[in-house]
């Protein structure tokens, strides 16, 4: 992991200082992460996601809590992925939605649609109150290939879905919908649609995030099967 296609110097890694854990109360947490100095490139992305590494914004990094390993990197193996009776039904349900493919750039209705996301979703996490700067600040980077996934029901913007593309698949960033339709699983919805384009350009792999078993809000990555996760510097299936 030291050297890179693009560079012959090694890299460099700095541990954070510690911080309230945004998922378990009191824990605090730490993260390892590439030095912000390093021009960043999906080449150099592609090969830290191997070891558990994600991106938010210009930062890559991957949890290094000293009492905790319960943020466990994972992805799905595309190619096999077959979805179960429930997951059908959503995409049955989603039908009318009409997906576009968009560059990473600032959008007055990505954004009005962001921030009712978070008045709805997350109205206590910690991201409300963004700016646009903050908003691309956390979704886009310099050197990695972005793009976000519009969907819309009769031109009505519902729900966008931000992806990093690599050459062996796509790494979710982050997903937020229109809180008002709930109803349709859209968060479900924008991961089953991303399957199955990866599996029509036979891409083996979908890179989820971190999988929290133990969290009401992250165990659910487990339910898109085959699914892997990254434990003791290796990547092994893991159980639905």
């Amino acid at each position: 992991m030291s050297d890179t296609e693009n560079s012959k110097e090694a890299l460099r890694f700095f541990v954070t200082q510690p911080q309230p854990c945004s998922y378990f109360t009191p824990r605090e947490s730490t993260s390892l992460v590439l030095d912000p100095d390093i021009k960043l490139s999906t080449t150099l992305y592609e090969e830290l996601i191997q070891y558990g590494f994600r991106r938010s914004g210009n930062t890559l990094y991957r949890p290094h809590c000293a009492t905790c390993q319960d943020c466990i990197a994972s992805r799905v193996r595309t190619t096999d992925f077959c979805p179960s009776r429930n997951q059908r039904r959503n995409i049955k349900l989603n039908q009318d939605i009409r997906i576009q493919l968009r560059e990473p750039c600032f959008s007055d209705e990505h954004f009005a649609l962001y921030c009712r996301y978070l008045d709805g979703q997350h109205p206590e996490g910690g991201m409300n109150n963004p700016t646009p700067e903050s908003y691309l600040k956390f979704l886009t980077s310099e050197g990695i290939d972005t793009l976000f996934i519009e969907g819309r029901v009769n031109n009505q913007l519902i729900l966008v879905a931000v992806i990093d593309c690599l050459q062996q698949g796509w790494s979710a960033v982050y997903t937020f919908y229109e809180p008002q339709q709930r109803h349709r699983g859209l968060g479900k919805y924008a991961i089953l649609w991303q399957l199955e384009q990866l599996k029509q350009k036979q891409l083996p792999w979908h890179y989820l995030g971190y999988w929290l078993e133990n969290h009401h809000k992250m165990s659910y990555k487990n339910q898109y099967q085959p699914f892997e996760i990254y434990q003791n510097e290796q990547w092994t299936m893991a159980r639905s």
